[in-house]
């Protein structure tokens, strides 16, 4: 057996052996299934098996009633399945899998990827860092768990997914209404086996009592206890303030200075079996409560709904400014003010550095020269991100907006979309082509007719209007999900035409994908050819 292989199953034995991490004797495995309509053979989209106790064998049951069928994917629907299995049968089809490359974990084979196993990774509970990987994991709220993995590193078979965005945040909805899988959140796991053993042998928890950080441990009433290291630090600043270990079998022990700032870090290793059983990442305590008290004016402010509006029939209710309180220490009189103060501007440079917030017209007469230091940064952003493609969603969209930023992006053949509501600035609401259709041949003829070969440029320009589109605001520079990366997305702060030319902030923004899955939704309701105003090649 390849040493991958044979550690593979050193790591399943050895955390499904009675009282290491739990007393397991069954797995409960959660499959999601993808069916294609003419073929037999399903394929896992994604499967996890969790470690229990007192389970009892059942056979495969589905979970998600009428096969889900989604928009995007025509041809191909999905289940979701629950099975419980000894632990003898799941390690048996681990087994197969890797040796023979058949996935049957029960009665009929599934197709699966190339799998390859994955060392054994502890993952932590959620506390102020969020760990993605608990998107997928079953009640992962105590001292964390062990998982093995079969990663599908290639995903052949699930690249429409890739394709069609969209339609994984779809069926992740899907399933988050049977079992809470996450699983558009994390689409580097599509086509993955996961097993997790939950640690269930302790219960342990890091705390302060204002002067010590201390430990409390307690064991499963079924498993002997034995000696445990616990390790604890304290982080700020990226220095190391505070150190301490100790062995203890239960109970309470201190372990080091709370410095009363930092974060705290904290573990429990078992050096008989080499393995973690708890861990604590960056947990913060609460110093400090902060509250206001504001009195309301008896009186509302009443306003008109326009400027033309014959009454105010707008009442806006009001209050004082509050007067603050604090219960504990005061922040500002804390050596973490100064350190706060000097990190946000390091932050503040670097997001300017890599152009994820970056301010324009905040200078008086800087018009001219941010209009092209803006435009220059559009382009940068499309040259470094835009090799998959690169939409442009701007209701003023026009032709030299489109040749000012789409045309610059130097990968050949990266497909990219624009979308438009034909709308115009007031300065050309004289426009020669008064309605938005006339606007639409109008703005495709002047992209038809620019001077040059086009050489690599794949784009399609379209227009929201219409009984199929729908209005919008928002002017977003969207670079889709790809293979290799996730969504990436920037609000413009303004449309292409003002870009530079007033305030406004370029900003990268956070919920890309669910921004780019609404730019899709729009895309798809106007792909009609009354929609389309120019088209390359």
């Amino acid at each position: 057996m390849p040493s991958g292989q044979s550690s593979f199953f050193e790591d399943f034995d050895l955390l499904a052996r009675q009282g290491v991490v739990g007393l397991f004797d069954h797995f409960e495995l959660i499959e999601i299934i993808r069916y294609q309509d003419g073929h037999s053979q399903p394929v896992n989209v994604f499967s996890i098996a969790v470690a229990l106790e007192d389970g009892v064998a059942k056979a495969t049951e589905k979970l998600s009633g009428e096969r889900i069928r989604l928009a995007g994917m025509k041809g191909y629907s999905f289940g979701v399945f629950r099975s419980v299995l000894t632990v003898g049968v799941l390690r048996q089809a681990l087994q197969t899998y890797l040796t023979m490359q058949t996935w049957k974990p029960g009665d009929l084979p599934v197709s699966v990827g190339e799998l390859t196993p994955v060392a054994k990774n502890f993952v932590p509970p959620d506390s102020s860092t969020e760990f993605p990987l608990n998107r997928l994991l079953k009640n992962n709220f105590f001292n964390g768990s062990y998982i093995l993995e079969l990663f599908d590193v290639r995903k052949q078979s699930l690249q429409g997914f890739f394709k069609e965005p969209a339609a994984l945040q779809q069926l992740s909805e899907a399933i988050s209404e049977i079992v809470p899988l996450g699983i558009a959140a994390l689409s580097d796991r599509l086509g993955n086996i996961i097993v997790q053993f939950p640690i269930e042998a302790i219960r342990a928890r890091f705390g302060t009592n204002g002067t010590e950080y201390i430990a409390e441990l307690a064991w499963h009433p079924n498993i002997a206890e034995r000696k445990l290291t616990i390790t604890a630090h304290t982080e700020h600043d990226k220095s190391t303030i505070s150190f301490g270990q100790e062995q203890i079998g239960s109970g309470s022990i201190s372990l080091c200075t709370d410095p009363n700032y930092g974060l705290l870090h904290g573990s429990v290793w078992d050096a008989e079996n080499k393995i973690l059983l708890a861990v604590a990442a960056e947990h913060a305590f609460i110093n400090t409560i902060a509250f206001g008290i504001a009195m309301a004016a008896p009186e509302p402010r009443t306003i008109p709904t326009n400027i033309d509006a014959p009454n105010a029939d707008i009442r806006i209710q009001l209050a004082h400014s509050p007067s603050q309180g604090l219960v504990g220490k005061d922040p500002k009189s804390s050596i973490t003010e100064p350190t706060r103060k000097r990190v946000y501007e390091e932050e503040l440079a670097s997001l300017l550095r890599q152009r994820k917030f970056v301010q324009y017209g905040a200078r008086p007469g800087s018009g001219t020269s941010d209009r092209q230091r803006a435009l220059n940064d559009v382009r940068s952003l499309i040259k470094s991100h835009g090799k998959n493609g690169a939409w442009l969603w701007d209701p003023f969209l026009a032709p030299q907006d489109i040749l000012d930023t789409l045309f610059h992006n130097p990968t050949m053949g990266a497909p990219m979309r624009a979308l438009t509501l034909l709308k115009l600035p007031e300065i050309d609401s004289d426009d020669a082509a008064p309605t938005k259709n006339s606007r639409r041949l109008a703005y495709g003829n002047t992209l038809s007719n620019l001077p040059g070969n086009f050489h690599g440029l794949n784009i399609e320009f379209r227009s929201a209007h219409g009984p199929k589109g729908w209005d919008f605001h928002d002017r977003f520079l969207i670079f889709p999900k790809s293979n290799d990366d996730h969504a990436k997305v920037w609000s413009l702060g303004t449309s292409v035409n003002s870009l530079g030319k007033s305030h406004h902030i370029l900003q990268q923004v956070e919920n890309a994908q669910l921004i780019a899955d609404a730019f899709q939704s729009l895309w798809q309701a106007v792909d009609h050819c009354e929609n389309v105003i120019w088209k390359c090649p």
